[in-house]
């Protein structure tokens, strides 16, 4: 009998079995990852903005970090991949990922720290941020690679990550403005 993430991974496969459905399935848990450099990049750039600047910076370094500690949660808590675990009940829609665990989702991991990133510098665009990031953590789902408490682990680890880069960049910075000489008074 198929748990109840298997149920529910049946489920959205079965909404999402037509041809229009699978490709949108398979470019969230593919490709929609990677609409986040323009969107952090592009903002950032466009509006000139010291803030959106630091958070695309931190963006960039906290999905480094999620990225890294997907892979390493993954490889010490060794959970089959759903397509591997219940291979008759749940369709593989993408190539097989190279890593061979599940828990955490690295998609899901880097997708939301760039979204907590992103929304720290501006909440408006942290909201398009989260939309992306949950389209990422539904396409891996839909896609057969990942349960849904994968990718609800993937948030954690991105908002942690997310943390730790935030902690040590304010750290940095009120180091480097104590170190920094005073500018000297304007000459008349």
């Amino acid at each position: 009998m198929a748990s109840g993430e298997v149920l529910i991974m049946q489920g959205i496969q079965d909404v999402f079995g037509g041809p229009w459905g699978v490709w949108f399935s398979v470019f969230c848990a593919r490709w929609a990852v990677f609409l986040f450099v323009p969107l952090a990049a592009l903002t950032s750039w466009r509006k000139r903005d010291k803030a959106l600047m630091h958070a695309a910076y931190e963006a960039a370094w906290a999905a480094l970090l999620a990225f890294m500690l997907a892979m390493g949660l993954g490889l010490l808590i060794e959970r089959t991949r759903p397509f591997r675990a219940a291979a008759e009940e749940v369709i593989l829609r993408v190539p097989p990922p190279m890593s061979e665990f599940s828990l955490p989702s690295g998609h899901a991991s880097v997708a939301f720290a760039i979204a907590f990133a992103l929304a720290y510098g501006s909440p408006s665009l942290g909201l398009t941020a989260f939309l992306l990031a949950g389209l990422v953590a539904f396409g891996r789902v839909a896609a057969g690679v990942h349960y849904p408490s994968d990718v609800i682990a993937g948030v954690f680890v991105g908002l942690f990550a997310f943390a730790i880069v935030r902690a040590l960049h304010r750290s940095l910075r009120a180091k480097d403005l104590r170190v920094r000489p005073q500018d000297p008074p304007p000459a008349f």
